[in-house]
């Protein structure tokens, strides 16, 4: 080969290897990332953390006595209805705690659902025995008595059911530990005398210190300086007895916020509420009350119409209160651009990239809420595939 030859080769060889570097870069460069248009809400939200406020009152609140219930703890009641039976003095801890457990055992008893062919199929002793044989061993083993008597309930409940075949069978294992339960309080010393609801509402056989804290008719004084001399916790009185009455249907969530938020609330505005505890529930909710500000805080009140459960078993609680939030098309924030003064995204239509018109309604640090508009045929529409990373250019760039 001549050194002309040579000289065409080499130059023919660059050009092929500078051929081959730049598709291999506008390969990697062109590269895209995309995300479908769905969609979906940015909410405006403040983490808190506060106290639940009801209507209720102590039906009994002193020491020295034992109070043998005959509902179950969250139980509606009528006014007039009898609620327990208190016991005064020289009450054996021993007979307490049987009478404790007959009771919760015969409440089990009448609470199954007869079905129409029989009692509803319950899992056999020996399998829910096996079941909970390494809980036992577990429990043993680290000196856990509440929790193995727990378990303890739970077997005798399971074997109390499954010896309940028909209505019949059920009434006799009743009757037989009412009769256990007449020995027992036969036996006990001093005077009784028995509690009966003067309200409709939810018996509860405990109290938690709170109830002559808390209550509706206050909330309008509750400053911030009364919110955080609240005691975080009542220590349990083993020698007191107690139980109470909730007697409002409504209940009040009170948490301390910052006050420069406090315009982001109105008297009577809906906002929503998400408890910690219990997330999966969205808890409609009305603001009640806003408290005058005080070292940058204030107690914000709201108000909710409806029985949760959550909220009737629970004093202080932390939430996501939801302010509100706007629902549209929901896509990332990176993928937004503006072009020629226009603000908007490219997406993937045919394996082109198409610049589509956006208007942005709500965004918060990752993604932004787009109006919808489906009669406009250059405006983003659902299911649209938005092209998030990748050096795009110009409308009608090829990204195959």
């Amino acid at each position: 080969m001549n050194k002309v030859s040579k000289k065409i080769f080499l130059v023919v060889a660059v050009l092929v290897v500078a051929l081959v570097s730049v598709n291999i870069y506008g390969s990697v460069n062109n590269r895209i990332t995309t995300k479908i248009a769905t969609i979906g809400t940015i909410e405006n939200n403040i983490n808190a953390e506060g106290y639940i406020i009801r209507d209720e009152y102590a039906v009994i609140n002193r020491p020295g006595c034992f109070i043998d219930s005959m509902i179950e703890d969250g139980e509606r009641v009528s006014k007039y209805d009898i609620l327990a039976t208190v016991y005064e003095s020289n009450v054996d801890p021993s007979a307490q705690n049987e009478i404790k457990k007959l009771n919760e055992r015969i409440l089990s008893l009448e609470n199954i659902r007869i079905a129409e062919g029989g009692i509803q199929r319950v899992e056999s002793t020996d399998n829910f025995l096996k079941n909970k044989i390494l809980s036992v061993v577990e429990n043993s083993h680290h000196g856990k008595g509440s929790n193995l008597n727990e378990i303890y309930y739970e077997l005798v409940n399971n074997i109390d059911e499954n010896a309940a075949t028909d209505n019949s069978s059920i009434q006799t294992l009743i009757d037989g530990l009412k009769a256990e339960k007449k020995q027992l309080e036969d036996q006990l010393q001093g005077e009784k005398t028995t509690v009966i609801a003067k309200d409709a509402g939810l018996y509860f056989s405990y109290t938690d210190g709170y109830e002559t804290l808390l209550y509706p008719d206050m909330i309008k004084d509750l400053t911030v300086s009364a919110f955080n001399d609240l005691p975080d916790n009542f220590d349990v009185d083993n020698e007191r007895t107690s139980a109470k009455l909730i007697t409002g249907y409504d209940w009040y969530y009170s948490f301390l916020t910052d006050y420069k938020l406090a315009d982001d609330f109105n008297y009577a505005e809906v906002i929503t509420v998400k408890f910690e505890d219990n997330k999966d529930e969205d808890i409609k909710a009305y603001v009640y009350n806003i408290s005058p500000e005080e070292n940058g805080k204030c107690v914000v009140t709201c108000r909710v119409e409806k029985y949760v459960e959550h909220a009737f078993t629970n004093r202080k609680l932390s939430a996501t209160v939801v302010i509100d939030s706007t629902k549209g098309l929901k896509i990332p924030r990176q993928a937004v651009r503006v072009v020629d003064g226009k603000t908007g995204v490219y997406i993937v239509k045919q394996s082109v990239a198409r610049f589509r018109n956006i208007e942005i309604i709500a965004s918060d640090e990752e993604y932004v809420i787009v109006k919808q508009d489906s009669a406009d045929t250059s405006s983003l529409v659902v299911y649209d595939e938005v092209i998030v990373k990748g050096n795009i250019k110009k409308d009608g760039q090829s990204v195959g």
